[in-house]
């Protein structure tokens, strides 16, 4: 099979991971709001998720109507019901407190291309299969350790036939997961530059500090891409439009392989006209054709050298 035999490796790991995601994300909004659960979608992508369905339904012999929504969310669709609500979000503690949202959909879109190059047959790299399987060993811990934290019910039967204060100390103890976030806070700091001032950024690009420039980069890219999974809209890129004019950018496009940049903001800047007549769904669908997700990839592998853990 050649250069497709990888690709049978990442099918099952990433099908086994959509699987569990599913089932973890279906069993949590169930608990959250019972037979109702599919209203803690939000309502553009749950019709959006009712429209694939009857796609389906038109040209497929085959009944599904046992399959509910989730069963037709990708990677970047559950990133979004995540996002929308925030007891599910808090269980993905290995991202940063700080733009967690911006962070999850990154990933999980990287998630996506993978699974996109698998479905269509085309081969993928060592480095994707790496990141397919660190990735999805975080997701699966964060979702399992999660499932089995609402079934407590035993230790509190325990400790009824202790004194009173017992089970009020016990108590205490679910809601301490919430500040081991802090530690990831500390990762996130050297991205703190994304309050980096016009002033400091022209000092940067003349003294040719590298490091400051892709940091301030990174941030806007991280806020940019948020903005268009979320909103369907593109905010302004100051710092793009700063950093692409300078002798800087210029000296080290080469060198520094800038081209995903580059590409990245004509994507941005196309979304902007986009988003003047088209719907949220249409933008996604639009900047998914034009390599959006792939174009994540690659930025991470540039900026990753100047931010470590952040990136």
């Amino acid at each position: 099979m050649g250069k497709l035999d990888l690709n049978l490796d990442a099918y099952r790991l990433i099908a086994d991971l959509l699987h569990r995601l599913r089932t973890s994300v279906r069993e949590r909004l169930r608990e959250l709001a019972g037979e109702a659960w599919e209203e803690r979608i939000p309502e553009d992508l749950r019709l959006f998720l009712a429209q694939r369905r009857l796609r389906e339904q038109g040209v497929s012999w085959f009944r599904t109507d046992s399959c509910d929504l989730l069963d037709y969310a990708s990677f970047s669709d559950l990133a979004e019901i995540l996002a929308a609500n925030p007891t599910l979000l808090e269980q993905v503690d290995w991202l940063p407190t700080s733009g967690r949202e911006a962070m999850l959909r990154v990933r999980f879109l990287e998630l996506d291309t993978v699974f996109q190059r698998v479905a269509y047959a085309r081969p993928i790299s060592e480095l994707e299969m790496e990141l397919l399987a660190g990735l999805g060993e975080r997701i699966r811990k964060s979702f399992e350790g999660a499932s089995r934290t609402p079934t407590p019910p035993a230790p509190a039967k325990a400790q009824e036939a202790k004194p009173a204060e017992a089970p009020a100390v016990e108590r205490k103890t679910p809601p301490t997961p919430a500040p081991p976030p802090a530690a990831p806070e500390t990762r996130a700091a050297p991205a703190s530059s994304q309050g980096l001032s016009k002033e400091a950024l022209l000092r940067a690009l003349e003294t040719g500090d590298t490091k400051k420039i892709m940091a301030a980069l990174y941030q806007e890219v991280v806020r940019t891409a948020d903005a268009i999974f979320k909103e369907g809209k593109a905010p302004a890129c100051p710092v793009w439009e700063t950093v692409r004019e300078s002798a800087w950018y210029e000296k080290n496009f080469r060198p520094l392989s800038l081209a995903p940049l580059s590409h990245f903001f004509d994507i941005v800047e196309d979304t902007k006209e986009l988003a003047r007549s088209a719907s949220r769904e249409e933008i996604l669908e639009a900047v998914r054709n034009r390599g959006f997700a792939q174009t994540l990839l690659q930025l991470k592998e540039l900026f990753q050298p100047y931010l470590g853990a952040a990136a």
